[in-house]
């Protein structure tokens, strides 16, 4: 079989072929005038084929795009703008092979790279506002973790300060009643504050064999008043096997489910158990309250979808809830059941792995004694330029037996090592006023005494790009709010 070539054709078949081309195709001879073009070429530039036929190829592009027809290469390909018959100019992609050398026929065939384009800026537009959204988000966490955790880290202080200095039980009881509301908000907000820097892909479960008992007791004494002011019981069954979880995350769910229970229940009990099935460990969130039919309870994960009473009186809060707990619960590794029917109240079933190591029961945790004086003096340079926590600091510290200067910046701080304050140590929060950080005042600091004093920062700023710069600086680091204790382990082993 012959094969045949551009050359068999006569003439009028060849320009039929080129005229109803499917792509933009022009037929041009060695010197670029236009010899033929298809319908799609004569659309896309605006002409008629009287106006283009016999002209020369730069009436449609760029002078460059005669380069392969008088050079006769095969197959080059260009980017290049045409421009047309309106003297609109477009960004043009052009394939030229040579057809008939014998009299330097080309054929080039073209295509509109505007909407490809178009589609790539689209999606550079996008991207970019991704990362300026992402950063933007970033931005906001790091200041609102930082401010949220500010006051939160002064009541702390000021509580622990009048536990020691009361002697009469009865407020010794009120105050460590309330330095556990004080921590268990610490706990939420560190896990609230997780959850968006979840969001933001910033944030990972630190997963460990987590004493559910310990767990159940700090919830049950959580929950009892509050249930009670209901007229409701609420019984954190003791026996509880530990698992495999993050303890703070895990604790933000149950309290998140005990929460519901208790808002929906309008009579009986708000019961929180768990059990060992083989390698895994199912906890139980189960209450006698309204219950939910059973066609709402796919949905219920949905941001901002709340159950309606069946009376039509509004539901309270955002719809938030559960959709939050999913999203903890897939981060910890459990998956989550919920049962219910109108009437019959709901059960919340999570399912964990068990523990690594063997179960153990509920206990009450005792109380950390108070911390002991320190010996001999030891001078304490503290920078925070919150007032309010400055001053609880200083106080907290003073009462442990150490000397404090408490200053609100850089220049204070060298003012007092200028005029005599030598410090065994600086305490110093993270992001000062003014654009001034720990570090920067750290090393001024270090600088003026001639010695690197050892350093410990405080920071509300849990990002790893700032827990990395005090790491790598060879300073000490606590993450806010601090429990007072923590603050003064950490300054006497710095001290050692």
């Amino acid at each position: 079989m012959v094969k045949m070539s551009a050359l068999d054709l006569d003439a009028a078949e060849y320009r039929r072929l080129v005229t109803n081309a499917p792509e933009p195709t022009l037929v041009a001879d060695g010197d670029g005038t236009v010899l033929m073009a298809s319908r799609r070429a004569l659309d896309m530039f605006g002409y008629s084929p009287g106006e283009i036929l016999g002209a020369r190829i730069e009436t449609l592009l760029d002078p460059s795009a005669a380069k392969p027809l008088i050079d006769g290469s095969d197959n080059p390909s260009w980017e290049l703008h045409g421009r047309r018959k309106d003297g609109g100019v477009f960004l043009v992609g052009m394939r030229a092979s040579r057809v008939d050398r014998s009299r330097e026929l080309t054929i080039v065939v073209l295509r509109d790279l505007t909407p490809e384009r178009q589609r790539e800026e689209e999606l550079r537009s996008a991207r970019d506002s991704a990362i300026a959204e992402s950063s933007a988000k970033s931005r906001f966490l790091a200041t609102a973790s930082h401010d949220l955790r500010q006051p939160l880290q002064t009541m702390q202080l000021l509580n622990q300060s009048l536990a020691d200095a009361i002697e009469i039980p009865e407020l010794r009881e009120l105050l460590e009643h309330q330095a556990r509301a004080i921590g268990t908000m610490g706990d939420l907000l560190n896990a609230l504050l997780d959850i968006s820097k979840l969001e933001a892909g910033m944030v990972t479960a630190q997963i460990a064999d987590t004493d559910l008992g310990a767990l159940f007791t700090a919830l049950g004494g959580e929950f009892a008043a509050p249930a009670a002011a209901r007229g409701l019981a609420f019984v954190a069954e003791p026996g509880a096997p530990s698992v495999r979880s993050d303890t703070v995350l895990l604790g933000q769910i149950l309290r998140n489910l005990i929460g519901n229970a208790i808002k929906f229940t309008e009579r009986g009990t708000v019961r929180l158990s768990a059990v060992t099935v083989g390698a895994r460990v199912r906890v139980v969130v189960a209450d006698t309250g309204i219950g939910i039919p059973s066609d709402q309870i796919p949905r219920l994960g949905e941001e901002f979808f709340r159950v309606p009473h069946a009376d039509g009186r509004a539901v309270d809060g955002f719809g938030l809830g559960l959709s939050i707990v999913r999203r903890l619960a897939d981060l910890v590794g459990a998956t989550m059941e919920i049962e219910s029917s109108p009437g019959n109240g709901t059960r919340v079933v999570l399912d964990l792995p068990a523990a690594s190591g063997a179960t153990v029961g509920a206990r009450r945790v005792p109380a950390r004694p108070r911390p002991p004086l320190l010996d001999g003096p030891r001078d304490v340079l503290v920078v925070e330029d919150d007032p309010g926590l400055r001053y609880a600091t200083k106080r907290w510290l003073s009462g442990r037996g150490l000397r404090v200067e408490a200053v609100g910046d850089m220049r204070q701080a060298l003012g007092v090592v200028d005029n005599g304050f030598v410090p065994s140590i600086v305490v110093a929060d993270f992001h000062l006023g003014n654009g001034e950080t720990a570090l920067d005042v750290v090393r001024r600091v270090r600088q003026s005494i001639g010695r690197d004093v050892p350093a410990l920062v405080l920071s509300g700023d849990t990002s790893p790009m700032a827990q990395a710069a005090v790491r790598v600086a060879g300073m000490g680091l606590l993450l806010k709010p601090i429990d007072p204790k923590d603050l003064l382990e950490q300054i006497q082993r710095l001290l050692r």
